[in-house]
């Protein structure tokens, strides 16, 4: 039963490895963007709906010689240009298969995303408790599984070879192995990679002479360049430090606030290490970093997207002159547990070169960043106003417009077989973006023989116009009635072909859906008077004036009148029929939402429970080899004394941490305790459900069972089925909002007592927005009902109650 519930929760189902080698898929995804640039790789030819045919055949095109045409263009780039004149697409603890927490880790991960297209790797080095072992990989202080760091080495070889391309490639190393043992890492380095490994200035390059200079990607083909943490002065505390988060990788992890982080000491570089740091000196940079001359042109600055970000907007200009001097890599903020992504276009934007994106999601940072990256070797050059050896900003202003004209074969939502979809297209440009949506429409049922999934047509048109951006991107989702998302694309506009194309839509984990979206685009130079926003089938959206009322009388008074009594009424009757369910659902929404904060406050918890375990289990071994070393010596001198009190003062911190963390366990799963449940069987499994975790935290006795009971209480704290519908929450808040301001605006009779048309008009939209608000509680109310994540989050309990003495046996043991 065990296995089963660590089976049924895995967040992967690729064990971890040690080995680097293999055809099987990878767990990493494959994002399948290069379909809209080459749309012969397909595994199938995608079928195209009758409507969306006969549609082209009525302009003079073929569907299947469009089908053919691919969506993008990208241009072939120059590799001559300084390093600093590049964005390069980079991997962020590449190793990890799941989250940041408990995540399984792989070195073939290393091999995969090298052969998809990413230049830059991370690495997470730590020293191992077997000393046969050598030196291991993994996310410090957190559940992730260790793989060692040869294999993870002989992986990035693999990949080398094995990609397509012989553009340089960069490896973050984060090193936590002490200095006295960093040359076995470069022996590992130099023995597995050789001549590819950048360990020297290349050819022509004269560091003594003053002249220093960037190399270009042309001169480091084929090759590893190092990044290595460079100490120019002498450490100072972690205040000084201008990030919060600690660490790149490992060390922010856990909340920048906790003691536990706020206490750890960086680790020395070797010089024989440091020597492998030839064009990527990185630095933790320090308060005023900006205003700093910088001692040598090949430091690389190593920030967190929370840093850059209390930067921007009004260091821009700053930020940009510097990443035209000096490299800079920006890694996701340390509470980003689940693998989400930081916003590469404004880490892009202020100049910053490596964006580190964790391959595991397929979000909006991901997509964004694979739309940058399709078609080229994993180095983009930078736009001309960015580079060192550019010229300044193009102006001038574009119009874009788009036509949504049909959607074919997209795969039904789970449990659906009737649903209805609109698109959402956002343009991202530097002076703010901009979103269009279409009308919903019903999706009907393709015959088998067209490929199955279902078709609708839309004939919808958004027309922008905006400053040139050559950073500006486009993203289309395809949503349904719940904001569920169907399909996406995603793309630069520069790099989208113009006329009648089919867009190869992608699900959102990057895979290709076989639906596809006929569309049209253009873009023109237009004036600065040409200034609009979204246009929708020639209706303008609201531009802060109201229209001028007609004034002309369709019919008598008297009848108007009377419809518009009649609206009145039917407003005031819809509203007293919503106001009871929007209220009622709002409260519930409200406390499962706290709920969900007390789960996740349990997670944060148990993290530190375990942290505290770990430092306890290291204290114990130092203390034991300490009184080891004095009991076979004899005499204890003065020193082994001094040894023996230090390692004793550790483990008592440690148990120290332990308790206080246990508390913050028990005060968090008070809350869940104390919070509202309505239904008494339920509450009483969420009290079984508390007991059980107290039980394991209180007769802890192995950090085998503290670990498992970890992965449990986070697996119940961050499924999406069981964080108890929080994601209804947004949506009741929405609708809320939309009632109370619909309560408002009963309709009201003009001041001159002569009711006309537009005034009968303008109150039946009025009952008709009610109305739709109470539809929408109706559906809500509905999937709380019928929520399948409280049931699975129950049966998870049960499951872990009847566990119960196999626990207790194997503590007591």
């Amino acid at each position: 039963m065990l296995d089963k519930l660590i089976s049924k929760l895995s967040l992967s189902d690729t064990p971890s490895d040690g080995q680097h080698g293999g055809n099987k898929e990878h767990p990493h995804h494959r994002f399948e963007t290069e379909l809209n640039l080459f749309p012969e790789r397909a595994e199938q030819t995608p079928q195209v709906s009758s409507e969306v045919s006969y549609f082209l055949s009525m302009r003079g095109e073929d569907a299947t010689e469009v089908l053919k045409k691919p969506l993008l263009y990208v241009p072939e780039y120059d590799d001559s240009l300084p390093l600093v004149d590049y964005f390069v697409s980079t991997s962020h603890n590449t190793y990890l298969l799941g989250d940041q927490l408990w995540g399984k880790s792989s070195a073939s991960a290393y091999t995969h995303v090298l052969t998809n297209g990413a230049h830059c790797v991370e690495i997470d080095v730590w020293p191992s408790e077997k000393s046969t072992q050598g030196p291991i990989v993994t996310h410090g202080w957190t559940l992730t599984s260790d793989i060692l760091f040869r294999d993870v080495c002989l992986a990035i070889k693999e990949g080398l070879e094995k990609k397509e391309d012989d553009w340089p490639v960069f490896v973050s190393l984060e090193c936590h192995v002490e200095p006295e043992g960093q040359s076995e890492l470069v022996t590992i380095m130099k023995e597995t990679w050789g001549e590819t490994l950048v360990s020297g200035h290349v050819e022509g390059y004269d560091k003594d002479d003053g002249s220093q200079r960037h190399v270009s990607p042309r001169e480091l083909k084929n090759r590893i360049v190092m990044m290595i943490e460079h100490y120019p002065v002498k450490e100072k505390s972690e205040g000084d430090n201008v990030d919060s988060d600690t660490s790149s990788s490992s060390d922010s992890s856990k909340d920048s606030d906790s003691d536990s982080q706020k206490t750890k000491t960086k680790t020395k570089i070797s010089d024989e290490l440091a020597a492998l740091g030839i064009y990527a000196l990185s630095i933790k940079p320090k308060k005023d970093w900006l205003k700093q001359e910088l001692e040598h042109l090949h430091i690389l600055i190593n920030i967190s997207e929370s840093a850059l970000r209390s930067l921007l907007p009004h260091s821009l200009s700053s930020l940009i002159t510097h990443g035209q001097r000096h490299l800079r890599r920006v890694y996701p903020r340390g509470t980003r547990i689940m693998s989400g992504n930081l916003d590469p276009l404004a880490a892009w934007r202020a100049g910053s070169h490596f964006a580190a994106l964790n391959r595991q999601e397929f979000d909006k940072g991901m997509q964004i960043s694979e739309a940058m990256f399709v078609g080229s070797q994993g180095w983009v050059p930078k736009p001309s106003r960015l580079r060192v050896t550019g010229g300044g900003r193009e102006e001038g202003r574009v119009g874009f417009a788009v036509d949504i004209v049909g959607l074919s074969s997209l795969q039904h939502p789970e449990k659906k077989h009737k649903f209805k979809a609109h698109i959402r297209i956002s343009i991202y440009h530097e002076a703010g973006d901009k979103e269009w949506k279409s009308k919903s429409v019903k999706f009907k049922s393709s015959s088998p023989d067209s490929g199955g999934g279902s078709d609708a047509m839309f004939n919808e048109t958004c027309t922008w116009a905006f400053d040139t951006d050559e950073l500006a991107f486009v993203r289309i989702l395809v949503t349904d009635e719940d904001d569920d998302d169907l399909a996406v694309f995603c793309g630069r506009l520069s790099h989208i072909q113009q006329g009648f194309r089919f867009i190869r839509l992608l699900n959102m984990k990057g895979k290709d859906t076989h639906a596809t979206l006929l569309h049209r685009t253009g873009t023109w130079p237009c004036p600065l008077s040409d200034m609009f926003t979204s246009v929708k089938h020639g209706h303008h959206q609201k531009t802060g004036t109201h229209p001028e009322r007609t004034g002309v009388r369709t019919s008598p008074g008297e009848n108007n009148e009377a419809k518009f009594e009649a609206a009145n009424k039917g407003f005031s009757a819809a509203i007293e029929k919503t106001r009871g369910p929007v209220n009622k659902l709002f409260e519930t929404c409200s406390e499962l939402a706290q709920r969900s904060d007390a789960f996740r406050s349990v997670q944060y918890a148990m993290v530190d429970v375990v942290a505290a375990m770990r430092d306890c289990d290291r204290a114990q071994s130092k203390l034991d080899k300490v009184k080891e070393q004095s009991d076979n010596g004899g005499n204890v001198d003065k020193a082994a004394e001094a040894k023996q009190r230090e390692a004793q003062k550790q483990f008592d911190e440690g148990h120290e941490k332990l308790r206080k963390a246990a508390t913050s366990v028990e005060q968090a799963l008070k809350t869940i305790q104390d919070s509202q449940i309505q239904n008494k069987t339920e509450k009483d499994k969420t009290i079984a459900f508390k007991d059980d975790i107290k039980f394991v935290v209180h007769n802890v006795k192995s950090l085998d069972s503290m670990t498992f009971s970890l992965f449990l209480v986070s697996r119940v704290c961050t499924c999406s089925d069981v964080m108890l519908q929080v994601r209804r929450w947004k949506h009741m808040k929405e609708v809320k909002k939309d009632f109370d301001y619909c309560e408002k605006k009963q309709p009201k009779k003009p001041e001159n007592g002569t009711v006309e048309e537009a005034d009968v008009v303008a109150a039946q939209k009025a009952v008709e927005r009610v109305k739709e608000i109470h539809g929408k509680v109706l559906g809500l109310e509905r999937a709380q009902k019928s929520s399948d994540g409280k049931q699975e989050m129950f049966q998870f309990m049960e499951e872990m109650t009847q566990n119960r003495n196999k626990w207790q046996a194997r503590l007591q043991k």
